[in-house]
């Protein structure tokens, strides 16, 4: 099935027209639903988010504090709904980190 940039617009203009108007129904064939998951942002994983004053491992081989712990100083969202964060470690300070770049720390109580 080959579907060309002109079909996408139309598609995207009638589907917002109907959803705007409440209306819950097809689009030029198939069900509303198939229409909707073909334009949808995957759903985010559930992953573990920190927060404020977390003490966190920093992994990225980039960096000068790859290993470190840390603490969390500032969440932020971006506009995708991901979260970055500000980490504060013993010699310095790394901002913009994903999540994905965290793992909780161990508690050495």
């Amino acid at each position: 099935m080959v579907i060309s940039v002109s079909d996408i617009y139309r598609y995207k203009t009638l589907y917002i027209k109907n959803r705007s108007n409440g209306a819950n129904r097809s689009v030029s064939g198939g069900s509303a639903a198939t229409k909707r998951r073909a334009f949808s942002v995957p759903a985010k994983s559930a992953g573990m988010a920190f927060e404020k004053g977390d003490r966190v491992v920093f992994h990225d081989k980039h960096s000068d504090y790859d290993g470190e712990t840390g603490e969390v100083t500032q969440v932020s969202e971006t506009m995708f709904g991901d979260n970055t964060y500000i980490v504060d470690f013993e010699e310095g300070q790394e901002a913009g980190i994903a999540e994905e770049s965290l793992e909780a720390a161990e508690d050495d109580a």
